[in-house]
């Protein structure tokens, strides 16, 4: 059985969105009356007061009317409860420092915490999830904001818990029509965010990571930006865990649980400077020169050089190994040679130099009209 206070919670929501309604003429300090005309049936819940919740009757009011609410559904309670509590990743993520107490923290703060924590998860489903605009057209499919809409209102913040000041987060578990992925739309974004958490505790040496590497790591500005804001005045510790639902497969994750320190915080705040540094720029069918391709333990790199902004740059990309592969066996041992390309340049810029780097490279063609169709 759930606690009293969550049950509670989750009860009155069900009720809400159920048609079901307060009866103020026979609610008392004590007891609340909801009634349902369309059903002519009625529930009695411990009323929202501290009488209510402290009456030595209350967590047994809770049980009956979940019996009740059970046998008008005419399905179990463990049936209910599930209904009422459908599967959840769990997110936690802790504020410690000198000047925060035990579950007591400085409204400021507080109020700065929660909303670049909110920031955070709002910017990791726009960033996430993709949609392709030709076939929900087709199909009158969701677009991208009606699927971002979806996973942010399956975000639930739970009551916070002792130890410096927790910040606890329920997302549900739902299906979301007309998306192909296996895991939930959830799941998937959940995990998304809990892999670029760890991209950004792993990183060391910020110099050596172009744009694009960093956006291929799942990274971006926003998330960058709203992670140095979780850093208030106060905060000297951010702890971050991630527990997984089991109703899904776990995400493969390097760490479940990161304790990040303003050291990190620098980190990042230098990863925010590189993202204002740079811009994107569209390439469609371009010209250019294969120069380079290395294969690496985990990945592949090329390199090209291709005319951007009036002049010929070299260019730096990661691509995957298969694609590597593909790359390979369609050109020949002549790796290098004039090629037509699709993709997206990103330039940063810095006070004595340039650079650019490759990203979202979706076809090669080689000057014998060899296509390579990439996806990296």
């Amino acid at each position: 059985m759930l606690k009293s206070s969550e049950l509670y919670s989750r009860l009155t929501k069900y009720l809400y969105s159920h048609n079901w309604t307060l009866s103020n003429e026979v609610s008392s300090e004590i007891l609340t009356l909801w009634v349902n005309d369309t059903l002519n049936e009625s529930i009695q819940l411990p009323t929202q007061t501290e009488q209510g919740f402290s009456h030595p009757r209350a967590e047994k009011t809770l049980i009956e009317a979940s019996r009740d609410l059970a046998d008008i559904l005419n399905i179990t309670v463990d049936d209910l409860l599930n209904l009422l509590m459908p599967p959840s990743d769990h997110i936690h993520i802790r504020a410690a420092g000198e000047a925060i107490e035990h579950g007591r923290i400085n409204f400021r703060t507080n109020h700065k915490i929660e909303s670049a924590i909110y920031s955070i998860i709002k910017s990791a489903a726009k960033a996430f999830i993709v949609i392709d605009s030709k076939k929900d057209k087709k199909k009158n499919q969701p677009n991208k904001s009606e699927v971002v809409e979806t996973y942010l209102s399956s975000v639930n913040t739970v009551l916070p818990t002792g130890g410096s000041f927790i910040y606890n987060l329920d997302i549900d578990l739902t299906q979301t029509d007309g998306l192909d992925q296996p895991e939930s739309l959830q799941r998937y974004v959940n995990s998304k965010l809990a892999v670029a958490f760890n991209e950004l505790y792993n990183i060391e040496d910020v110099d050596t990571l172009s744009t694009a590497n960093l956006i291929r790591k799942g990274l971006n500005q926003n998330i960058c930006s709203h992670f140095v804001d979780l850093f208030g005045t106060d905060v000297e510790i951010i702890e971050c865990s991630f527990d997984w639902d089991k109703s899904e497969p776990a995400p493969q994750i390097k760490s479940n649980h990161l304790v990040f320190t303003r050291k990190h915080r620098a980190k990042v705040q230098k990863l925010k400077e590189k993202f204002n540094s740079s811009k994107e720029i569209p390439l469609n069918s371009v010209n250019a020169l294969l120069k380079r391709l290395e294969i690496k333990s985990e990945f592949a790199l090329i390199q090209l050089k291709i005319q951007i902004e009036g002049a010929e740059r070299t260019c730096d990309a990661e691509i995957d190994l298969d694609i590597a592969q593909r790359l390979m066996t369609t050109l020949g041992e002549n790796i290098q040679q004039p090629v037509t390309i699709n993709a997206t340049a990103w330039v940063e810029k810095t006070a004595s130099k340039h650079h650019y780097s490759l990203l979202d490279i979706t076809s090669i063609c080689s000057e014998k009209g060899k296509n390579i169709a990439l996806f990296s």
